[in-house]
Parts: C-alpha cells; structure tokens; sequence
C-alpha cells in the first residue's frame, strides 16, 4: 500500500517540480490510501489558493482510492508517533495512517524525512511543506512552491476540467 501525503498530491496536481516523482505512487489507485486528514488539507489548500471547483475535483479524485478515517486507534497511535518524532497533529496523523495500514508514506515534507516506511523527495532549495501554518507564507508563495502557472490555466485540475468539457 501507498500513502502520498498532501504535499505529493499539491505537487502532481500542480504539475510542480517535483510532479514526475509523485505521479507513479498516485495513479494505480488500487494500492492508494488516502486518510481524511489528507482530504482536508488537500480541500482547505486548493480552495483558498485555486478555487473551491479545482478543490471539490481533487477531493473527487482521492475517492478513486481507498479513504481511510482517522479512528481511536490512528488518534493513539498518533499521539505516540508526535511524541516519538516530534511531529504536528496533521502530520502525526497521516504517519499514524501510513504504519497503521502497512503503507510506504511518499512524501516532500521534511518532517518525515529519515523516518521509518518514508520515501521523501527532497526539493531543491527551500521548501514550505501543505503542513506549515497558512497564515505564515502568503498565497504568491504558495503557488510558486506547488508549480502552480501564471493562472492562465496550466495546472493539472485546469487541464482536467479543460478535458471533461471537450467530451460533454
């Protein structure tokens, strides 16, 4: 099983640097978990910083996978993991996933990297990770890190939603 954290998913969406490295762990949905706390962040990012239509698509996508809740069991064992590793609660929460269903945890975030069941992509220079509080780095920002265009419409969910017209 597989587990691509929120950063993989801004990047594959965005057609970001690091797109490529994301996007064999993201299309075999039959091996993709995606926990809620994924869908959340990936919901509350491209909705502030895209549109509430790109939003409501990638969180569409994610259900061609398995959606996994954040139960008791994931809450304790993520308890245990931030206290381990010195993780936040989202990103205890998604590790909790990841070792809770066996699955290799794909990630750009350095919180993870070094950690156990984690494959990390390092980017090139600096970074600011899904995970960093949003009221910390403005949304010009934002779209630089994830690759996101001039808005002219050469992201991923604009190519997608460019395609599903042309067939209707």
């Amino acid at each position: 099983m597989i587990l691509v954290d929120t950063c993989g998913w801004i990047e594959w969406l965005a057609d970001g640097v690091l797109a490529d490295r994301f996007q064999p762990f993201l299309e075999p949905a039959e091996t993709l978990i995606v926990p809620t706390v994924v869908q959340f962040e990936l919901y509350k990012w491209l909705e502030r910083n895209v549109s509430k239509e790109s939003a409501m698509k990638a969180i569409a996508r994610t259900t061609r996978s398995r959606v996994v809740d954040f139960d008791t069991s994931t809450a304790l064992l993520a308890a245990e993991l931030s206290r381990d590793h010195g993780l936040f609660f989202a990103d205890a929460a998604i590790y909790a996933s990841a070792r809770k269903h066996q699955a290799e945890l794909i990630t750009a975030d350095n919180h993870f990297a070094g950690l156990p069941g984690v494959t990390y992509f390092q980017k090139g220079g600096w970074s600011v990770s899904a995970s960093t509080p949003y009221m910390l780095w403005s949304p010009l920002i934002a779209m630089r890190h994830c690759g996101f265009s001039d808005g002219l419409g050469n992201d991923r969910l604009l190519h997608e939603s460019a395609e599903d017209e042309s067939t209707a």
